[in-house]
Protein backbone atom coordinates (compact mmCIF):
# COMPACT_ATOMS: atom_id res chain seq x y z
CA UNK A 1 0.00 0.00 0.00
CA UNK A 2 1.22 3.70 -0.77
CA UNK A 3 3.28 5.09 2.12
CA UNK A 4 0.78 7.20 4.39
CA UNK A 5 2.49 10.44 5.98
CA UNK A 6 -0.74 9.93 8.75
CA UNK A 7 -0.55 9.54 12.36
CA UNK A 8 -1.53 5.92 13.39
CA UNK A 9 -3.63 4.59 15.66
CA UNK A 10 -3.24 0.83 15.91
CA UNK A 11 -5.93 -0.69 18.10
CA UNK A 12 -5.19 -4.93 19.05
CA UNK A 13 -8.38 -5.95 20.45
CA UNK A 14 -8.12 -9.51 21.32
CA UNK A 15 -10.86 -11.29 21.88
CA UNK A 16 -11.90 -14.21 24.13
CA UNK A 17 -14.08 -17.10 22.95
CA UNK A 18 -14.33 -21.02 23.36
CA UNK A 19 -14.06 -23.27 20.56
CA UNK A 20 -15.88 -26.30 20.14
CA UNK A 21 -12.90 -28.50 19.28
CA UNK A 22 -12.17 -31.00 21.86
CA UNK A 23 -8.46 -30.45 22.10
CA UNK A 24 -8.92 -26.88 22.32
CA UNK A 25 -10.40 -26.07 25.21
CA UNK A 26 -9.53 -27.15 28.81
CA UNK A 27 -12.09 -27.69 31.57
CA UNK A 28 -11.47 -24.89 33.58
CA UNK A 29 -11.89 -22.63 30.37
CA UNK A 30 -10.01 -20.25 28.57
CA UNK A 31 -7.02 -18.41 30.17
CA UNK A 32 -7.11 -14.50 29.89
CA UNK A 33 -2.97 -14.74 31.13
CA UNK A 34 -1.92 -16.78 28.82
CA UNK A 35 -3.28 -14.09 25.85
CA UNK A 36 -1.81 -11.02 28.30
CA UNK A 37 1.70 -12.55 28.20
CA UNK A 38 1.27 -13.18 24.28
CA UNK A 39 0.92 -9.64 23.64
CA UNK A 40 3.14 -8.40 26.03
CA UNK A 41 5.74 -7.33 22.76
CA UNK A 42 3.11 -6.24 20.49
CA UNK A 43 3.62 -2.92 20.20
CA UNK A 44 7.03 -2.37 20.57
CA UNK A 45 7.28 -4.99 17.14
CA UNK A 46 4.14 -3.33 15.69
CA UNK A 47 6.34 -0.04 15.76
CA UNK A 48 9.47 -0.67 15.02
CA UNK A 49 7.98 -2.15 11.47
CA UNK A 50 6.14 0.84 10.56
CA UNK A 51 9.22 2.86 11.21
CA UNK A 52 11.49 0.54 8.95
CA UNK A 53 8.27 0.59 6.09
CA UNK A 54 6.19 3.35 7.28
CA UNK A 55 3.05 1.45 5.74
CA UNK A 56 0.50 -0.02 8.41
CA UNK A 57 -0.49 -2.44 5.88
CA UNK A 58 2.80 -3.61 5.98
CA UNK A 59 3.94 -3.32 9.79
CA UNK A 60 0.96 -5.66 10.30
CA UNK A 61 1.22 -8.53 8.18
CA UNK A 62 4.77 -8.67 9.58
CA UNK A 63 2.98 -8.40 13.01
CA UNK A 64 0.75 -11.29 11.98
CA UNK A 65 3.91 -13.51 10.76
CA UNK A 66 5.93 -12.63 14.49
CA UNK A 67 2.55 -14.00 15.98
CA UNK A 68 2.75 -16.75 14.06
CA UNK A 69 5.82 -17.44 15.86
CA UNK A 70 4.86 -17.10 19.50
CA UNK A 71 4.10 -20.25 22.05
CA UNK A 72 0.24 -20.43 22.10
CA UNK A 73 -0.36 -19.22 19.05
CA UNK A 74 -2.65 -21.81 16.51
CA UNK A 75 -3.42 -19.49 13.55
CA UNK A 76 -3.75 -15.73 12.36
CA UNK A 77 -5.97 -15.04 9.35
CA UNK A 78 -6.17 -11.81 8.04
CA UNK A 79 -9.47 -10.95 6.90
CA UNK A 80 -8.96 -7.97 5.13
CA UNK A 81 -6.24 -5.25 5.49
CA UNK A 82 -7.08 -3.81 8.49
CA UNK A 83 -7.89 -6.51 10.86
CA UNK A 84 -7.03 -10.05 11.22
CA UNK A 85 -8.38 -13.29 13.37
CA UNK A 86 -6.08 -14.99 15.74
CA UNK A 87 -6.81 -18.48 17.18
CA UNK A 88 -5.23 -19.34 20.41
CA UNK A 89 -4.24 -22.92 21.15
CA UNK A 90 -5.91 -22.85 24.27
CA UNK A 91 -8.90 -21.66 22.06
CA UNK A 92 -8.95 -18.19 22.89
CA UNK A 93 -10.00 -16.18 19.55
CA UNK A 94 -8.37 -12.16 19.09
CA UNK A 95 -8.53 -9.79 16.59
CA UNK A 96 -5.89 -6.92 15.35
CA UNK A 97 -6.99 -3.72 14.30
CA UNK A 98 -4.60 -1.23 12.49
CA UNK A 99 -6.70 2.63 12.45
CA UNK A 100 -5.26 5.44 10.94
CA UNK A 101 -5.44 9.01 12.32
CA UNK A 102 -5.15 12.43 10.44
CA UNK A 103 -2.97 14.89 11.17
CA UNK A 104 -5.34 16.17 14.08
CA UNK A 105 -5.63 12.65 15.72
CA UNK A 106 -8.90 12.29 14.15
CA UNK A 107 -9.82 8.33 12.01
CA UNK A 108 -9.83 8.45 8.76
CA UNK A 109 -11.47 5.12 8.77
CA UNK A 110 -13.57 2.91 11.26
CA UNK A 111 -11.04 0.22 10.34
CA UNK A 112 -8.59 0.13 8.01
CA UNK A 113 -8.89 1.26 4.47
CA UNK A 114 -8.90 4.70 2.78
CA UNK A 115 -12.14 6.82 2.75
CA UNK A 116 -14.38 6.93 0.18
CA UNK A 117 -15.94 9.73 -1.83
CA UNK A 118 -19.03 10.62 0.43
CA UNK A 119 -22.57 10.92 -0.17
CA UNK A 120 -25.62 12.94 -0.75
CA UNK A 121 -27.65 14.31 2.46
CA UNK A 122 -29.92 15.98 0.93
CA UNK A 123 -33.33 14.49 2.21
CA UNK A 124 -37.21 14.31 1.20
CA UNK A 125 -39.85 11.78 1.37
CA UNK A 126 -42.69 10.48 3.39
CA UNK A 127 -43.64 10.36 6.40
CA UNK A 128 -45.26 6.85 7.87
CA UNK A 129 -48.33 6.32 9.89
CA UNK A 130 -47.00 4.96 12.91
CA UNK A 131 -45.12 7.38 15.27
CA UNK A 132 -41.85 6.13 17.27
CA UNK A 133 -43.39 7.18 20.66
CA UNK A 134 -40.30 7.24 22.53
CA UNK A 135 -38.07 10.36 21.93
CA UNK A 136 -35.24 9.76 24.30
CA UNK A 137 -32.06 9.22 21.76
CA UNK A 138 -28.84 7.42 22.66
CA UNK A 139 -25.41 8.14 20.68
CA UNK A 140 -23.29 5.39 22.46
CA UNK A 141 -19.73 6.61 21.40
CA UNK A 142 -16.75 4.67 22.56
CA UNK A 143 -14.41 6.13 20.17
CA UNK A 144 -15.88 9.63 20.12
CA UNK A 145 -11.88 11.45 21.14
CA UNK A 146 -11.16 9.42 17.80
CA UNK A 147 -14.01 9.82 15.38
CA UNK A 148 -15.21 13.12 15.97
CA UNK A 149 -13.53 16.61 15.75
CA UNK A 150 -14.39 19.53 18.15
CA UNK A 151 -17.84 20.47 16.93
CA UNK A 152 -18.95 17.51 14.91
CA UNK A 153 -21.22 15.50 17.09
CA UNK A 154 -22.27 19.34 18.34
CA UNK A 155 -24.20 19.42 14.81
CA UNK A 156 -25.83 16.20 14.96
CA UNK A 157 -27.08 17.19 18.67
CA UNK A 158 -28.46 20.65 17.38
CA UNK A 159 -30.07 18.68 14.77
CA UNK A 160 -32.21 16.69 17.29
CA UNK A 161 -33.10 20.00 19.30
CA UNK A 162 -33.92 22.09 16.00
CA UNK A 163 -36.34 19.28 15.65
CA UNK A 164 -39.36 20.62 17.73
CA UNK A 165 -40.24 16.69 18.13
CA UNK A 166 -39.04 17.13 22.05
CA UNK A 167 -35.71 14.67 21.67
CA UNK A 168 -34.39 14.10 25.44
CA UNK A 169 -30.61 12.93 24.03
CA UNK A 170 -28.03 11.01 25.67
CA UNK A 171 -24.79 10.86 24.20
CA UNK A 172 -22.09 8.32 26.30
CA UNK A 173 -18.44 9.50 25.47
CA UNK A 174 -15.11 7.17 25.30
CA UNK A 175 -15.44 5.39 28.95
CA UNK A 176 -19.23 6.49 29.70
CA UNK A 177 -20.05 3.75 27.08
CA UNK A 178 -19.24 1.08 29.35
CA UNK A 179 -20.66 -2.38 28.58
CA UNK A 180 -23.29 -2.59 31.09
CA UNK A 181 -25.23 0.08 28.86
CA UNK A 182 -26.02 -2.01 26.13
CA UNK A 183 -28.37 -3.82 28.79
CA UNK A 184 -30.14 -0.02 28.62
CA UNK A 185 -30.42 0.29 24.75
CA UNK A 186 -34.75 -0.71 25.21
CA UNK A 187 -35.19 2.16 27.26
CA UNK A 188 -34.42 4.52 23.95
CA UNK A 189 -36.39 5.15 20.85
CA UNK A 190 -33.10 5.73 18.77
CA UNK A 191 -29.64 4.45 19.46
CA UNK A 192 -27.00 5.40 17.28
CA UNK A 193 -23.41 3.08 18.07
CA UNK A 194 -20.40 4.94 16.98
CA UNK A 195 -18.11 2.70 17.48
CA UNK A 196 -15.38 0.10 16.10
CA UNK A 197 -17.12 -3.15 14.73
CA UNK A 198 -16.25 -6.81 13.90
CA UNK A 199 -18.60 -9.77 12.08
CA UNK A 200 -19.59 -10.89 15.34
CA UNK A 201 -19.17 -8.13 18.43
CA UNK A 202 -18.56 -4.43 18.94
CA UNK A 203 -16.27 -2.04 20.93
CA UNK A 204 -17.31 -0.28 24.10
CA UNK A 205 -15.95 2.18 26.63
CA UNK A 206 -15.68 -0.53 29.29
CA UNK A 207 -11.33 -0.51 30.48
CA UNK A 208 -9.78 -2.39 32.81
CA UNK A 209 -6.21 -0.69 35.01
CA UNK A 210 -4.88 -3.16 36.61
CA UNK A 211 -3.98 -3.11 39.83
CA UNK A 212 -0.42 -3.57 41.86
CA UNK A 213 -1.23 -7.10 42.24
CA UNK A 214 0.92 -10.20 40.43
CA UNK A 215 -0.01 -10.29 37.24
CA UNK A 216 -2.28 -13.70 37.45
CA UNK A 217 -5.60 -15.38 35.67
CA UNK A 218 -7.57 -14.67 39.06
CA UNK A 219 -6.75 -11.13 39.82
CA UNK A 220 -6.89 -10.21 35.91
CA UNK A 221 -10.64 -11.45 36.98
CA UNK A 222 -10.81 -9.22 40.11
CA UNK A 223 -9.92 -6.04 38.70
CA UNK A 224 -12.66 -6.41 35.93
CA UNK A 225 -14.71 -6.97 38.18
CA UNK A 226 -13.79 -3.87 40.47
CA UNK A 227 -13.91 -1.78 37.48
CA UNK A 228 -16.46 -2.89 35.84
CA UNK A 229 -19.43 -4.21 37.72
CA UNK A 230 -19.87 -7.85 39.58
CA UNK A 231 -20.36 -10.42 37.22
CA UNK A 232 -18.47 -8.60 34.52
CA UNK A 233 -15.62 -11.71 34.29
CA UNK A 234 -17.87 -14.06 34.13
CA UNK A 235 -19.76 -12.76 31.15
CA UNK A 236 -15.96 -12.92 29.39
CA UNK A 237 -15.87 -16.82 30.48
CA UNK A 238 -19.16 -17.64 29.02
CA UNK A 239 -18.64 -15.74 26.21
CA UNK A 240 -21.08 -12.99 26.30
CA UNK A 241 -18.12 -10.18 26.32
CA UNK A 242 -14.86 -10.15 24.88
CA UNK A 243 -11.49 -9.07 26.41
CA UNK A 244 -9.32 -6.70 24.60
CA UNK A 245 -5.86 -4.91 24.66
CA UNK A 246 -5.42 -1.68 22.66
CA UNK A 247 -2.30 0.23 21.25
CA UNK A 248 -2.11 3.61 20.33
CA UNK A 249 0.84 4.91 18.08
CA UNK A 250 1.35 8.52 17.38
CA UNK A 251 5.01 9.03 15.11
CA UNK A 252 7.30 6.62 16.64
CA UNK A 253 5.24 6.71 20.21
CA UNK A 254 3.31 3.56 21.26
CA UNK A 255 1.35 4.24 24.26
CA UNK A 256 -0.12 1.14 25.54
CA UNK A 257 -3.65 1.35 26.90
CA UNK A 258 -5.82 -0.29 29.10
CA UNK A 259 -7.91 -3.42 28.73
CA UNK A 260 -10.86 -2.86 26.63
CA UNK A 261 -14.45 -4.78 26.41
CA UNK A 262 -16.37 -5.93 23.29
CA UNK A 263 -20.06 -6.75 23.45
CA UNK A 264 -20.40 -10.18 21.25
CA UNK A 265 -23.58 -11.54 19.10
CA UNK A 266 -24.06 -13.82 21.74
CA UNK A 267 -24.43 -10.67 24.57
CA UNK A 268 -27.14 -9.03 22.22
CA UNK A 269 -28.72 -11.99 22.11
CA UNK A 270 -29.36 -11.62 25.81
CA UNK A 271 -30.73 -8.32 26.06
CA UNK A 272 -33.95 -6.76 26.14
CA UNK A 273 -36.09 -6.37 23.34
CA UNK A 274 -36.11 -3.19 21.08
CA UNK A 275 -39.48 -3.20 19.80
CA UNK A 276 -39.97 0.38 20.09
CA UNK A 277 -36.54 1.31 19.11
CA UNK A 278 -34.55 2.12 16.07
CA UNK A 279 -30.77 1.51 16.09
CA UNK A 280 -28.21 2.99 13.76
CA UNK A 281 -25.04 -0.06 13.87
CA UNK A 282 -22.43 3.21 12.79
CA UNK A 283 -19.51 0.63 12.58
CA UNK A 284 -17.42 -1.38 10.82
CA UNK A 285 -19.04 -4.88 9.56
CA UNK A 286 -22.49 -4.01 11.21
CA UNK A 287 -24.44 -5.46 8.05
CA UNK A 288 -22.67 -8.42 8.67
CA UNK A 289 -24.61 -11.67 8.20
CA UNK A 290 -22.54 -14.39 6.71
CA UNK A 291 -22.12 -17.55 8.64
CA UNK A 292 -19.04 -18.78 6.46
CA UNK A 293 -16.51 -16.87 4.72
CA UNK A 294 -13.59 -16.65 2.22
CA UNK A 295 -11.02 -13.69 2.27
CA UNK A 296 -10.25 -12.25 -1.18
CA UNK A 297 -6.43 -11.56 -0.27
CA UNK A 298 -5.68 -15.09 1.47
CA UNK A 299 -8.42 -17.76 0.30
CA UNK A 300 -8.73 -18.57 3.54
CA UNK A 301 -12.67 -19.86 4.71
CA UNK A 302 -13.54 -19.53 8.44
CA UNK A 303 -16.48 -19.47 10.24
CA UNK A 304 -18.67 -16.33 12.04
CA UNK A 305 -20.80 -18.34 14.67
CA UNK A 306 -22.87 -15.71 15.25
CA UNK A 307 -23.19 -12.70 12.68
CA UNK A 308 -23.83 -9.36 14.25
CA UNK A 309 -27.03 -8.05 11.79
CA UNK A 310 -29.05 -11.22 12.85
CA UNK A 311 -28.00 -10.38 16.55
CA UNK A 312 -29.65 -7.42 16.21
CA UNK A 313 -32.68 -8.22 14.20
CA UNK A 314 -33.32 -10.98 16.91
CA UNK A 315 -34.21 -8.17 19.26
CA UNK A 316 -37.16 -7.20 16.89
CA UNK A 317 -35.90 -3.20 16.75
CA UNK A 318 -38.74 -1.37 14.84
CA UNK A 319 -35.35 -1.21 12.02
CA UNK A 320 -31.75 -1.54 12.16
CA UNK A 321 -29.66 0.37 9.60
CA UNK A 322 -25.84 -0.77 8.70
CA UNK A 323 -23.34 -1.39 6.30
CA UNK A 324 -23.50 -4.11 3.60
CA UNK A 325 -21.89 -4.75 0.19
CA UNK A 326 -23.48 -6.91 -2.66
CA UNK A 327 -20.21 -9.26 -2.93
CA UNK A 328 -20.02 -11.46 -1.65
CA UNK A 329 -24.42 -10.72 -0.24
CA UNK A 330 -24.57 -10.38 3.24
CA UNK A 331 -20.88 -9.33 3.80
CA UNK A 332 -19.56 -6.19 5.09
CA UNK A 333 -16.19 -4.49 5.42
CA UNK A 334 -14.76 -1.58 7.78
CA UNK A 335 -16.04 1.79 7.10
CA UNK A 336 -14.36 5.05 6.11
CA UNK A 337 -15.08 7.10 8.59
CA UNK A 338 -16.29 9.93 6.62
CA UNK A 339 -18.82 8.19 5.14
CA UNK A 340 -19.84 7.12 8.48
CA UNK A 341 -20.30 10.80 9.81
CA UNK A 342 -21.84 11.68 7.03
CA UNK A 343 -24.58 8.51 6.97
CA UNK A 344 -25.45 10.06 10.81
CA UNK A 345 -26.16 13.34 9.24
CA UNK A 346 -28.22 11.76 6.81
CA UNK A 347 -30.23 9.44 9.10
CA UNK A 348 -30.51 12.24 11.41
CA UNK A 349 -31.96 14.70 8.96
CA UNK A 350 -34.51 12.05 7.57
CA UNK A 351 -35.78 10.81 10.76
CA UNK A 352 -35.97 14.25 12.96
CA UNK A 353 -35.19 16.84 11.08
CA UNK A 354 -37.68 16.41 7.78
CA UNK A 355 -39.93 14.22 10.22
CA UNK A 356 -39.41 11.39 7.59
CA UNK A 357 -40.42 7.92 7.21
CA UNK A 358 -37.28 4.75 8.45
CA UNK A 359 -38.47 3.34 4.86
CA UNK A 360 -36.42 6.14 3.16
CA UNK A 361 -33.84 7.30 5.82
CA UNK A 362 -30.66 5.20 4.21
CA UNK A 363 -31.82 6.77 0.61
CA UNK A 364 -29.99 9.64 -1.42
CA UNK A 365 -32.30 11.86 -2.21
CA UNK A 366 -32.75 10.48 -5.82
CA UNK A 367 -33.87 7.31 -4.10
CA UNK A 368 -31.11 5.16 -4.13
CA UNK A 369 -29.32 3.96 -1.33
CA UNK A 370 -26.43 5.52 0.31
CA UNK A 371 -23.39 4.54 -1.35
CA UNK A 372 -19.70 4.48 -0.94
CA UNK A 373 -17.62 4.74 -4.17
CA UNK A 374 -15.18 2.54 -3.31
CA UNK A 375 -11.07 3.58 -3.45
CA UNK A 376 -9.13 1.69 -6.53
CA UNK A 377 -6.92 0.70 -4.57
CA UNK A 378 -9.04 -1.74 -2.42
CA UNK A 379 -10.86 -3.05 -5.24
CA UNK A 380 -11.16 -6.53 -3.53
CA UNK A 381 -13.83 -5.19 -1.05
CA UNK A 382 -16.48 -3.88 -3.21
CA UNK A 383 -19.06 -0.64 -2.52
CA UNK A 384 -20.19 -0.11 0.63
CA UNK A 385 -24.26 0.41 0.87
CA UNK A 386 -25.97 2.02 4.16
CA UNK A 387 -28.86 -0.37 4.15
CA UNK A 388 -31.87 -0.51 6.06
CA UNK A 389 -33.29 -4.17 7.73
CA UNK A 390 -37.17 -4.38 9.80
CA UNK A 391 -39.86 -2.47 9.69
CA UNK A 392 -40.59 0.98 6.57
CA UNK A 393 -43.67 2.59 7.97
CA UNK A 394 -42.33 4.78 10.83
CA UNK A 395 -41.71 7.72 11.64
CA UNK A 396 -41.25 10.26 14.87
CA UNK A 397 -44.37 12.44 13.72
CA UNK A 398 -46.95 9.87 12.86
CA UNK A 399 -49.08 10.79 9.71
CA UNK A 400 -52.99 10.85 10.32
CA UNK A 401 -54.49 9.27 7.71
CA UNK A 402 -57.77 11.35 8.60
CA UNK A 403 -58.89 14.88 9.99
CA UNK A 404 -62.64 16.05 10.81
CA UNK A 405 -63.71 19.40 10.05
CA UNK A 406 -65.77 20.16 13.23
CA UNK A 407 -67.80 22.81 11.61
CA UNK A 408 -69.62 19.98 9.85
CA UNK A 409 -68.62 17.20 10.74
CA UNK A 410 -67.43 16.58 7.57
CA UNK A 411 -64.13 13.46 7.41
CA UNK A 412 -61.53 13.72 4.56
CA UNK A 413 -58.77 11.45 3.93
CA UNK A 414 -54.68 13.41 4.91
CA UNK A 415 -51.60 12.11 3.42
CA UNK A 416 -47.65 13.04 4.47
CA UNK A 417 -45.53 14.11 1.87
CA UNK A 418 -41.97 15.21 3.15
CA UNK A 419 -42.63 17.44 6.30
CA UNK A 420 -46.03 18.32 4.75
CA UNK A 421 -49.33 16.91 6.28
CA UNK A 422 -51.93 17.76 3.07
CA UNK A 423 -55.40 16.97 2.62
CA UNK A 424 -55.77 13.85 0.06
CA UNK A 425 -59.24 15.05 -0.74
CA UNK A 426 -60.72 18.72 -1.85
CA UNK A 427 -62.40 20.84 0.52
CA UNK A 428 -65.91 20.51 -0.11
CA UNK A 429 -67.28 22.80 3.31
CA UNK A 430 -70.63 24.80 2.15
CA UNK A 431 -69.43 28.07 2.73
CA UNK A 432 -72.20 30.70 1.37
CA UNK A 433 -71.50 31.38 -2.48
CA UNK A 434 -69.37 27.99 -3.22
CA UNK A 435 -70.71 26.11 -6.00
CA UNK A 436 -70.55 22.04 -6.97
CA UNK A 437 -69.56 21.50 -10.81
CA UNK A 438 -72.48 21.69 -12.85
CA UNK A 439 -73.97 22.88 -9.78
CA UNK A 440 -74.64 18.91 -9.47
CA UNK A 441 -74.13 17.43 -6.10
CA UNK A 442 -73.02 14.55 -6.99
CA UNK A 443 -69.84 16.70 -8.48
CA UNK A 444 -69.20 17.83 -5.11
CA UNK A 445 -69.22 14.54 -3.13
CA UNK A 446 -66.71 13.27 -5.81
CA UNK A 447 -64.30 16.84 -6.62
CA UNK A 448 -65.11 18.97 -3.19
CA UNK A 449 -66.92 22.56 -4.01
CA UNK A 450 -65.43 25.04 -6.21
CA UNK A 451 -64.11 28.66 -3.90
CA UNK A 452 -63.20 31.87 -5.37
CA UNK A 453 -59.73 33.71 -4.26
CA UNK A 454 -61.57 35.81 -1.48
CA UNK A 455 -64.03 32.65 -0.32
CA UNK A 456 -60.81 30.60 0.07
CA UNK A 457 -59.03 33.95 2.15
CA UNK A 458 -61.73 35.04 4.36
CA UNK A 459 -60.53 38.63 4.21
CA UNK A 460 -57.11 37.82 5.15
CA UNK A 461 -54.10 39.31 2.94
CA UNK A 462 -51.85 37.71 0.15
CA UNK A 463 -48.89 35.90 1.28
CA UNK A 464 -46.39 33.93 -0.07
CA UNK A 465 -44.78 33.14 3.64
CA UNK A 466 -43.85 29.55 4.72
CA UNK A 467 -46.31 28.65 6.31
CA UNK A 468 -48.58 31.00 5.15
CA UNK A 469 -50.25 31.49 8.71
CA UNK A 470 -53.66 31.82 6.58
CA UNK A 471 -56.66 29.77 7.86
CA UNK A 472 -59.22 31.02 5.64
CA UNK A 473 -61.74 28.82 4.42
CA UNK A 474 -59.74 25.62 5.79
CA UNK A 475 -60.84 23.66 9.17
CA UNK A 476 -59.34 24.32 12.48
CA UNK A 477 -55.65 23.40 12.63
CA UNK A 478 -55.24 23.56 8.97
CA UNK A 479 -54.32 26.91 6.46
CA UNK A 480 -54.33 27.90 2.99
CA UNK A 481 -51.00 26.67 1.26
CA UNK A 482 -48.99 29.18 -0.29
CA UNK A 483 -47.38 29.40 -3.45
CA UNK A 484 -43.81 28.61 -1.59
CA UNK A 485 -46.01 25.38 0.32
CA UNK A 486 -46.53 24.26 -3.16
CA UNK A 487 -43.59 24.53 -4.23
CA UNK A 488 -41.83 22.67 -1.84
CA UNK A 489 -44.63 19.89 -2.20
CA UNK A 490 -43.70 19.96 -5.94
CA UNK A 491 -39.88 19.54 -5.18
CA UNK A 492 -40.32 16.74 -2.73
CA UNK A 493 -42.37 14.60 -5.73
CA UNK A 494 -39.27 15.56 -7.95
CA UNK A 495 -39.90 19.13 -9.30
CA UNK A 496 -42.62 20.68 -11.95
CA UNK A 497 -41.87 17.77 -15.08
CA UNK A 498 -42.49 15.36 -12.86
CA UNK A 499 -44.82 16.02 -9.87
CA UNK A 500 -47.80 15.89 -11.64
CA UNK A 501 -47.79 12.04 -12.05
CA UNK A 502 -46.86 11.69 -8.63
CA UNK A 503 -50.00 13.76 -7.60
CA UNK A 504 -52.98 12.67 -9.80
CA UNK A 505 -55.18 9.58 -9.13
CA UNK A 506 -54.91 6.75 -11.26
CA UNK A 507 -59.02 6.93 -12.23
CA UNK A 508 -61.29 7.18 -15.08
CA UNK A 509 -62.31 10.21 -14.18
CA UNK A 510 -59.35 11.28 -15.94
CA UNK A 511 -59.51 11.33 -19.89
CA UNK A 512 -57.01 9.48 -21.35
CA UNK A 513 -54.01 9.31 -21.37
CA UNK A 514 -53.67 10.67 -17.73
CA UNK A 515 -49.85 10.72 -18.82
CA UNK A 516 -47.16 8.97 -15.92
CA UNK A 517 -50.19 8.70 -12.94
CA UNK A 518 -49.43 6.84 -10.66
CA UNK A 519 -50.21 9.01 -7.08
CA UNK A 520 -47.12 7.44 -5.63
CA UNK A 521 -47.60 10.78 -3.53
CA UNK A 522 -51.25 10.13 -2.13
CA UNK A 523 -51.81 13.46 -3.39
CA UNK A 524 -54.94 11.57 -5.23
CA UNK A 525 -55.26 14.71 -6.85
CA UNK A 526 -58.70 14.53 -9.35
CA UNK A 527 -59.94 16.76 -12.33
CA UNK A 528 -62.72 18.50 -10.89
CA UNK A 529 -61.95 21.79 -13.37
CA UNK A 530 -63.26 25.42 -12.58
CA UNK A 531 -65.79 27.87 -13.17
CA UNK A 532 -65.07 31.11 -15.14
CA UNK A 533 -68.23 32.61 -14.64
CA UNK A 534 -69.09 33.37 -17.72
CA UNK A 535 -73.11 33.11 -18.79
CA UNK A 536 -72.14 31.18 -22.12
CA UNK A 537 -69.37 28.43 -20.86
CA UNK A 538 -69.41 28.89 -17.14
CA UNK A 539 -68.20 25.40 -15.78
CA UNK A 540 -64.74 24.26 -18.04
CA UNK A 541 -62.28 21.69 -17.31
CA UNK A 542 -63.76 18.56 -15.94
CA UNK A 543 -61.62 15.24 -16.40
CA UNK A 544 -58.85 17.54 -17.87
CA UNK A 545 -57.24 19.39 -15.47
CA UNK A 546 -57.15 19.74 -11.24
CA UNK A 547 -56.64 23.31 -9.96
CA UNK A 548 -56.01 24.45 -6.42
CA UNK A 549 -55.72 28.17 -4.95
CA UNK A 550 -52.89 29.38 -2.94
CA UNK A 551 -52.35 33.33 -1.07
CA UNK A 552 -50.22 34.19 -3.01
CA UNK A 553 -50.51 36.74 -5.70
CA UNK A 554 -48.47 37.03 -8.87
CA UNK A 555 -45.35 39.97 -8.08
CA UNK A 556 -47.50 41.48 -5.76
CA UNK A 557 -50.11 42.66 -7.88
CA UNK A 558 -54.18 41.64 -7.73
CA UNK A 559 -53.90 38.65 -9.36
CA UNK A 560 -54.05 35.46 -7.86
CA UNK A 561 -51.67 32.66 -8.19
CA UNK A 562 -52.88 28.86 -8.27
CA UNK A 563 -51.36 25.43 -8.93
CA UNK A 564 -52.97 22.81 -11.18
CA UNK A 565 -52.15 19.35 -12.62
CA UNK A 566 -52.65 17.94 -16.40
CA UNK A 567 -54.40 15.06 -18.22
CA UNK A 568 -52.12 15.53 -21.04
CA UNK A 569 -48.61 15.62 -19.57
CA UNK A 570 -47.11 14.82 -15.53
CA UNK A 571 -46.46 18.28 -14.92
CA UNK A 572 -47.51 20.11 -11.67
CA UNK A 573 -47.30 24.08 -12.29
CA UNK A 574 -48.17 27.57 -11.62
CA UNK A 575 -50.81 29.85 -13.36
CA UNK A 576 -52.85 33.08 -12.62
CA UNK A 577 -56.02 33.18 -12.21
CA UNK A 578 -59.36 36.08 -11.73
CA UNK A 579 -60.08 36.82 -8.35
CA UNK A 580 -63.51 35.73 -9.80
CA UNK A 581 -62.42 32.18 -10.54
CA UNK A 582 -64.08 29.31 -8.67
CA UNK A 583 -61.65 26.37 -8.11
CA UNK A 584 -60.64 23.46 -5.79
CA UNK A 585 -59.27 23.81 -2.56
CA UNK A 586 -56.41 21.72 -0.58
CA UNK A 587 -55.54 22.39 2.67
CA UNK A 588 -52.22 22.19 4.95
CA UNK A 589 -52.11 21.15 8.52
CA UNK A 590 -50.75 23.41 10.91
CA UNK A 591 -46.79 22.47 12.54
Amino acid sequence: MKTRRLLLLLSIAFIFSRCSSPNSVTSSGPSVLQVYNTLSGTGTFFTSEYQKSGSPTEALGKLEEWLRTQDGVGTVDDMDSAYAYITMKSGLVSTINVEELDANGIAIVRGGLPKGDGANLQAFGKRATNEIKNKKVLIYAPEYSSFYSSGELQKILDRFSSSGVGFDVTVLKDGQATPDQVNHFSEYGFVIIDTHGMPDRFKTGGVLQLSGLPVTEQNILDDIDHDESPGTSEKIKDQLLAFGKTFKVQGPKVDTQHLSFWVTSKLLRTTPSLSGTVVFGNMCYSGWILSQYTSPSTGKTYTIQNPIQPAFLSLNPITYYAYTRNVPPGASRVVPNEFAKAMEDSVVRRLCDDLDSTGIAHLSVDGLEHVDLDDPQNGLWGDLYLRQYGKKNYSYVGCPDSLVDDRDGHVYKTVCIGSQTWMAENLAYDLPGSICYDNDPNNCTTYGKLYSWPQIMQGASATNAYPSGVRGICPKGWHVPSAAEWDTLIRTLGGTQVAGGAMKAVSSLWKSPNTSATNSSGFSALPGGFWLGSQNNPFTNLGLTADFGTTTEVNQSPTPLEYNVTYWNSAASPGNISETIKLSCRCVEDK
